[in-house]
């Protein structure tokens, strides 16, 4: 967990420091990094890099999404070779739960409401899971597929998807 967390540290790091600036508060948040040290007054800008650069990789991911479609019926259960895209995890009143963002080979966005944080995924494996199809949605103009019970454990009889 550490690790991933100071891989995704660097990345924003590297990301701002040559990051071609559109607005005042990046501008800002690109200063503060390239001096290296922080003030206190400049505590808040240095703590919302991870933020910034979540929210810049989900817009590139975004404009790269152009051909997702539903996949399955909704309620079986199948298995999926996929990529992990991205994980994003949110304190709740009833826990810490993680969204993980998945596409397939084919550029099918699928999703994952996983509870806690799901230590056996890390973004960018490929992997292939077993999940049922819980809801066919839509996201910024992006169709997405929503799995639930997402697992490792692959039955013998599981019809493959993706």
């Amino acid at each position: 967990m550490v690790e991933r967390d100071n891989r995704r540290a660097a990345a924003a790091i590297e990301w701002i420091k040559n990051a071609n600036i559109d607005n005042d508060y990046l501008h800002n948040l690109q200063v503060i990094v390239k001096k290296g040290y922080v003030i206190y007054r400049e505590v808040g800008f240095a703590a919302s890099l991870l933020a910034a650069y979540d929210k810049a990789m989900d817009q590139i991911e975004e404009c790269k999404q152009s051909v997702s479609q539903h996949l399955g019926t909704v309620g079986q259960r199948y298995c999926f070779n996929l990529t992990v895209r991205a994980m994003r995890s949110y304190e709740g009143d009833y826990g810490v739960r993680t969204m993980v963002r998945f596409d397939d080979p084919s550029g099918n966005v699928l999703v994952w409401w996983a509870s806690g944080e799901p230590e056996w995924l890390e973004t960018g494996d490929t992997i292939t899971v077993a999940g049922t199809v819980k809801k066919h949605d839509e996201y910024r103009g992006i169709k997405q597929t929503l799995l639930s019970r997402v697992s490792q454990n692959l039955p013998k009889k599981l019809k493959t998807l993706a």
